[in-house]
This record gives C-alpha cells, sequence and structure tokens, in this order.
C-alpha cells in the first residue's frame, strides 16, 4: 500500500426520487431475475409506486452503514461452455445473477464513489479496465507506442504478461476495506461498503433444482455494479511494488516492460520485480 493515507474524505449524499428513477430506467430488460424473481421490466413497471419507499430505504442504508441482507443473495446458473465432458464441473462457467433492487442500491453508491474516486485521480493512470474512456484497444496503443518509443531509443524491451485467475473472487474483504480507507472512504460510507461485502450468500440453480444457501467468506461479487470498481481500487497499489519496471493493467491483466541496453540486467530487474510483485499476492 502506499506510503502515506489519502488527505480527501468520502460522503454519501442523499438520493433524490429523480436519481432512483434513472437508475432504474437504465436497467437493461430481458435479463434473468435473481433469487427474489423480480425482473427489470417488472421494476419500471411499478416505478410510481415504489421510487419513494425504495429512495428512504436507499438512504436510511446510506445513514446506518447498512446494505440489506437479502439483497446480498446471489443465484449462480453453471453454464456449458460445450468443450469437455459435461460431467466435469470445471467445464462450466458459473454465471452469478444478483437482485434488481441490489442493483439499485449499489448504482446509488456507484456513481458518487465513481464521482470520487475519478476527480481526486485516485485509479492508476494505465489502466484501462472498467473505466470510461479507456478499453482494449487504449492499452494497446499505449503498449505499442512504449514499445516503439523503445526500439527508436535502441533499447531492449523484456515483457511479461500476467493474468491473476479468479479475481474477482481472490479479493480478501478486510485488505480491501483497509485499502478503502487508505484512499478517504471512512465513517458511514465504509461501514456501508463493508456490510454490503460481508455475510454475503450465493446458491446453485439448475433447472427446478436449487442448492442450500452458503455463506461467501471472499471476494466481490460477480455480476455486480460496485464489483469491478471495488476490484480496481484493490489492485491499485500493484505497481507501487515494482523498481524498475512498468505496469499496463487492463482489470486483472497485467502486462510488465522492462528495457535497457543489457540484456543480462533487464532479465536480473524483471525477475526481481516478479517476485515483488509474488510478495505482494500472496502478502
Amino acid at each position: 500500500m502506499a506510503p502515506r493515507a489519502h488527505s480527501h474524505s468520502f460522503f454519501l449524499h442523499p438520493v433524490s426520487f429523480d436519481d432512483v428513477r434513472g437508475y432504474i430506467s437504465q436497467f437493461p430488460t430481458g435479463k434473468c431475475p435473481g433469487h427474489d424473481g423480480l425482473n427489470a421490466q417488472t421494476i419500471k413497471t411499478s416505478v410510481d409506486t415504489i421510487v419513494e419507499p425504495l429512495t428512504y430505504i436507499i438512504n436510511l442504508s446510506f445513514n446506518s452503514g447498512i446494505f440489506p441482507d437479502s439483497l446480498k443473495i446471489a443465484k449462480v446458473i453453471p453454464i456449458y461452455k460445450k468443450k469437455g465432458s459435461p460431467f466435469e464441473p470445471t467445464n462450466y462457467r458459473p454465471i452469478s445473477i444478483l437482485s434488481s433492487l441490489s442493483k439499485i442500491f449499489e448504482r446509488a453508491i456507484y456513481v458518487q464513489l465513481n464521482k470520487y474516486i475519478t476527480s481526486n485521480h485516485i485509479l492508476y493512470s494505465k489502466q484501462y479496465g472498467f473505466r470510461k474512456k479507456k478499453s482494449t484497444k487504449s492499452a494497446i496503443i499505449d503498449v505499442c507506442n512504449q514499445l516503439l518509443q523503445n526500439f527508436d531509443n535502441n533499447t531492449i524491451t523484456i515483457g511479461l504478461f500476467l493474468d491473476i485467475s479468479k479475481a474477482f473472487d481472490s479479493v480478501q474483504t478486510h485488505i480491501l476495506i483497509d485499502k478503502l480507507e487508505h484512499y478517504g472512504i471512512r465513517g458511514p460510507p465504509l461501514a456501508l461498503i463493508s456490510s454490503y461485502l460481508s455475510c454475503r450468500k450465493q446458491y446453485v440453480c439448475i433447472h427446478d433444482s436449487k442448492s442450500i444457501l452458503k455463506e461467501i467468506y471472499q471476494g466481490v461479487p460477480q455480476g455486480s455494479i460496485l464489483g469491478p470498481l471495488l476490484f480496481l481500487i484493490y489492485i491499485n497499489d500493484m505497481p507501487t511494488c515494482l523498481s524498475t519496471g512498468e505496469i499496463y493493467l487492463y482489470a486483472d491483466d497485467a502486462t510488465i516492460f522492462t528495457s535497457g541496453i543489457n540484456i543480462s540486467r533487464i532479465a536480473t530487474n524483471i525477475n526481481m520485480d516478479l517476485m515483488s510483485l509474488n510478495d505482494w499476492l500472496t502478502g
């Protein structure tokens, strides 16, 4: 983690009826409903009836720092990858489906948290995943420009291409909470996000059969609105562990470049960075 805590503080401001209407209007229709059976179309149709009590509950959640337990349940549907044996669990991709009401709450938090993170320039500049006006295309362009610049300078470049396996599931909640506090998310907002991450449960649904509920002890929620931003905050300090290399990130994909004129020295430097990165990932 960076040595000095962020000087700004994040506050959650009350949302209005119009805010909540806007969040609901952004819902894509036709998606599978979560455990409560409510789909986006049903919520959109009943928006005039639910907007007032829903706004009240969201603001109450902001003030109390408590995310409703009933909105922390995920329905997991395994989808066959169409390769390998259908009797092998690893040949299925788990699709996590959350309550549509949960996503309204999440959107209310996300809009304000993302604005705070963006306006205070908190995220690493070479992080291209889940960010507005950044994409795989802009990442590739910047990487290619760096390689061409090294070539023009007659330097040798060694690159490492890394992918974190099950990245969202590997997030340690207590470490994420510490990092959020480091970046100025404190008090009720931190309590709310901590509540959002804790005591989450999921069950597997295959056709009409359901498993029992099981608690999830780590990770950020798959299929969520808030999860990707929380993951970016979690890995935001990864570049600080490198001593010589420069890292380009696209969510959990990482590319590290080290350049110079002596290939033995470059190899030594990038191996040192790789060991430092391993310590960061396992520490």
